[in-house]
């Protein structure tokens, strides 16, 4: 039987998912992923409750939903009242400032940390605005309900907020963010030349795939792409079997290039002569 390894090939948090087939084999992997020292449990939540938050000091706090195209802004008062609650087109700053002008004197401004937020951490700091960085991932552990929408959410995150709630990222100086940015470009290139050294086939963007003819091969690549990774590097290693593999099915747009990769992502035939 054939076995593939799959994994992302950029380290900063891509995931895929796929099932076992067999229990057993669920079974030799987890112990073999501990034996390695690769990481397979899911975060701790406990662990939140020794995580630190930010203490807010002004009285009045402003929650936004930031969005690509629009954000919804809600301010609350230190008593919870509602005092702006809307929504703006178009990440419009300069109507946002006129909307939170009453405020402005004594205001602190919250988002969560997603793909956009670097311009509105530089247009606060611009209009003397003081601007907190949520923590994607515990703020989500902490408010995580079953209602959510952009106005529920803005709200919450006023409230967590006003009640000392925030788990904060840190906010990376403007200055310093190329920088970083051309570090994180190299480091994910020199791993994506490692896999494709190593033998691995890019599937798609970020998932990369290597046929294992037995447990054993399994585990040396177990080790490898331990050493391989980079230190601030996230990887999710999944094992399938031949007959899932080939259950997969490939969706391409009507303008995909053809020419780029083949419509079926394919194991070479040479892998027949090692079973």
């Amino acid at each position: 039987m054939r076995y593939h390894l799959i994994l992302p090939s950029k380290p900063f948090g891509v995931f895929v998912s796929i099932s076992f087939r067999a229990r057993k084999c669920y079974q030799h992997f987890l112990a073999l992923a501990q034996s390695t020292g690769v990481q397979t449990t899911p975060i701790n939540h406990e662990l939140l409750h020794f995580m630190k938050y930010y203490t807010s000091t002004t009285q009045f706090n402003c929650g936004i939903d930031l969005h690509a195209r629009q954000m919804y802004v809600c301010v609350l008062d230190r008593t919870g009242q509602k005092l702006v609650h809307t929504n703006i087109k178009n990440n419009d700053f300069a109507y946002f400032l006129k909307l939170v002008a009453p405020y402005r004197h004594d205001l602190t401004v919250c988002a969560e940390c997603m793909f956009g937020w670097y311009w509105l951490a530089d247009a606060c700091a611009d209009a003397g605005l003081h601007f907190v960085l949520a923590h994607a991932l515990y703020l989500k552990a902490i408010h995580g309900g079953k209602n959510k929408n952009d106005r529920l959410d803005s709200e919450k995150i006023a409230h967590l907020l006003r009640t000392n709630l925030i788990p904060p990222g840190y906010v990376y100086p403007a200055a310093k963010r190329p920088l970083r940015a051309l570090l994180r470009q190299r480091l994910a290139s020199r791993f994506r030349n490692d896999l494709l050294d190593h033998g691995f086939l890019m599937i798609q963007f970020s998932v990369y795939a290597r046929p294992c003819v037995n447990f054993e091969q399994l585990s040396k690549h177990l080790v490898i792409i331990q050493k391989m990774v980079p230190e601030a590097g996230n990887v999710r290693l999944l094992y399938i079997t031949d007959e899932q593999w080939a259950k997969s099915v490939t969706v391409i747009g009507p303008n995909y290039d053809q020419g780029k990769r083949a419509n079926n992502a394919k194991i070479p035939d040479q892998v027949e002569f090692w079973e």
